[in-house]
């Protein structure tokens, strides 16, 4: 197994979160009718839990592709000896992976709202969410530098040494 192997089962692990993750939209949304204003949150649900089920499927189909473009530069020979870099790297890319989806979720979930409903301003936010907001903008900074950048961040915390 090449470290891009590891990095593949984790966005299938990604993938089959995603999936669940928007079960809970299609479900919700029998409730919904009952309870809200049918037409404006039913279509930010669907639009929502789709999105979701879209990115879940692509990155089900794809995920060597995914993992190739997160660590490009790895020789077949890597495939049984890896270095304690090579496992950073690896260690990196998925806790990368792991930040930018559970921060996908709450910027998806703005970017939709904004969509669907004109009148919504960040800016009429209660201070603690736009906190909330700013904190989770960071994380997806870091999650983004994490996996497009795994080999500087793998340098300062591995060995290039293989590990016996």
């Amino acid at each position: 197994m090449t470290p891009q192997h590891f990095i593949a089962v984790g966005v299938r692990l990604v993938a089959i979160w995603l999936a669940i993750r928007s079960a809970r939209f299609f479900t919700s949304v029998p409730v919904l009718l009952d309870s809200m204003d049918r037409d404006d949150r039913l279509l930010q649900f669907l639009l929502y839990g789709g999105l979701h089920l879209l990115i879940a499927a692509v990155l089900w189909m794809f995920p060597m592709t995914v993992a190739r473009k997160i660590l490009p530069h790895v020789s077949p020979a890597v495939a049984m000896t890896f270095s304690a870099h090579d496992l950073a790297r690896v260690g990196c890319a998925l806790v990368g992976l792991w930040l930018l989806v559970s921060k996908f979720y709450i910027f998806s979930w703005l970017i939709c709202t904004e969509a669907i409903d004109p009148s919504f301003r960040i800016t009429e936010l209660p201070s603690e969410t736009k906190v909330d907001l700013a904190v989770s903008l960071g994380e997806l900074i870091l999650a983004v530098f994490l996996v497009v950048r795994s080999d500087l961040f793998a340098r300062v915390i591995g060995s290039e040494r293989p590990l016996a």
